[in-house]
């Protein structure tokens, strides 16, 4: 089986191969791996000619998926990132949602995406922006899947929300929990004023922080 004609960057091919940006140039200057020239002098890896250096079966079969997310199940912002996937990507193979925080590491989408990719289905992930994946521990599942050869595509599009609107959101919605279960607020009042209080906090040590 082969692969559509394609060159790597320098970066791309080392995500693929697991080693050095260096290691590849002595493979390419040895003639082990094929590559190319651009106009600025830099190596473009032949994906095809580095596959075959590395033994990885090529799975024609392998899909391009979209991962969208939003933690307040906003439908609409739901719809206008995929709305923004398909029109830079095309329609995908496959959607995987998640109506949940980017702190849940449980998400059931998110589950069901690395099963797949570490299946060996999938072979590119695109999402809107790095935060709709994870909050936190991104470049490890950026890693994870390099290892079952699956890139992720980052659209950096302009959400609805800002960082801190939703680290916002995700704060306040583990003070409610925590509040819900260790301090039993019931009163409704004495709820709004703790949330309030810890806005307020929060907000002013990020001021500090700035």
């Amino acid at each position: 089986m082969t692969i559509e004609k394609e060159y790597l960057t320098p970066k791309e091919a080392s995500k693929i191969s697991g080693v050095h940006t260096m290691t590849l140039r002595r493979w390419a200057e040895s003639g082990k791996l094929d590559y190319i020239r651009i106009s600025n002098g830099d190596r473009r890896y032949d994906k095809q000619s580095l596959y075959d250096l590395l033994n990885i079966p090529v799975n024609d079969n392998k899909k391009t998926v979209f991962y969208i997310r939003s933690s307040n199940v906003n439908k609409t912002l739901m719809q206008s990132q995929e709305d923004l996937l398909t029109t830079k990507f095309g329609a995908p193979d496959k959607v995987y949602k998640d109506k949940a925080s980017g702190l849940n590491e449980k998400r059931r989408g998110l589950q069901a995406l690395l099963r797949d990719v570490k299946k060996g289905e999938i072979s590119t992930i695109c999402i809107t922006s790095q935060d709709r994946l994870t909050r936190f521990g991104y470049s490890y599942l950026e890693d994870l899947c390099s290892i079952f050869h699956t890139r992720i595509e980052v659209l950096n599009a302009n959400d609805q929300k800002s960082m801190h609107e939703e680290l916002m959101d995700d704060f306040m919605r583990l003070i409610a929990s925590f509040s819900g279960k260790y301090y039993s607020l019931r009163s409704n009042d004495n709820k709004k004023k703790f949330m309030d209080k810890a806005n307020e906090t929060f907000k002013k040590s990020l001021g500090k922080n700035d």
